[in-house]
């Protein structure tokens, strides 16, 4: 077996329990002042072409973007069969591949025009090798968009990693701003356009996405509660009222070509 290919079935399997409630749970999915960058991105060009969603899950993005930019063909690929079910309700013509993105792209040669990857790389068990994997599929000059929620300093990524490992040990990382940047330009691409916007959350929405079943919300609370310093709250703009913890992160937008 290739060292590069992941342990995918845990992955795999929150998000086959999550599919059907996925885009409730997670409001910035359908948010259209998130949608809207990659838009504003990508029309630059007549057609997104041929075209990869890499985690692509629901097909919500690819979706959105398809009404807007025509594109040659788009393959979808995502770890969990439900959401790619849904994927092919909403785009019946996509070319959908239930694997891990590693696995899809070390087991082809093709290449792409456009690829979209919205936050997936918190869950990639090697960040650096799927960045190659992805720049590999992406042409000569391809567009490749990026969407991730970030943090804005170290003291607010460990907080913040700390939140959401407690909800899903699937989830690997957090990211700064500064850091996310730094690893697609240490791995051969160059940013042509970034921007972010601020994303409140809080911890009552964050609970429904447990896989951790055990987790007791009234324990989960306080221990969220009691990791709260004067510089936290500041940096992430911490509120807590009515049993919750709400909190505001970035949502990170990259533009990115190969170098």
């Amino acid at each position: 077996m290739n060292s590069y290919l992941p342990q995918t079935a845990s992955v795999s399997e929150d998000f086959q329990k999550r599919a059907c409630s996925y885009e409730a749970q997670s409001r910035w999915i359908t948010s259209d002042s998130i949608n809207i960058i990659p838009y504003h991105y990508l029309s630059r060009r007549p057609t997104m072409g041929e075209t990869l969603d890499a985690g692509g899950g629901t097909g919500y993005l690819s979706s959105f973007l398809l009404k807007k930019i025509p594109a040659s063909s788009l393959t979808i690929v995502d770890a969990s069969e439900n959401m790619l079910a849904i994927a092919k309700s909403r785009i019946p013509g996509a070319n959908l591949i239930n694997t891990s993105i590693e696995s899809f792209c070390l087991e082809n040669d093709l290449k792409f025009d456009t690829i979209l990857a919205r936050q997936i790389f918190h869950y990639v068990n090697d960040i650096e090798v799927v960045l190659n994997l992805l720049r590999e599929k992406l042409s000569s000059n391809g567009l490749f968009y990026v969407g991730q929620f970030v943090v804005c300093d170290n003291d607010s990524d460990k907080w913040h990693k700390n939140l959401i490992q407690k909800i899903s040990k699937n989830r690997k990382r957090s990211f700064t701003f500064d850091g996310f940047q730094k690893a697609f330009e240490s791995n051969g691409f160059r940013i042509i356009e970034c921007c972010t916007e601020d994303y409140e959350e809080n911890i009552k929405d964050f609970y429904t996405r447990r896989t951790n079943e055990e987790l007791e919300y009234n324990n989960f609370y306080k221990s969220v509660k009691n990791s709260l310093n004067e510089n936290i709250t500041e940096k992430m703009h911490i509120k807590v009222m009515d049993n919750n913890i709400f909190f505001t992160v970035q949502f990170c937008h990259l533009l990115l070509e190969r170098r």
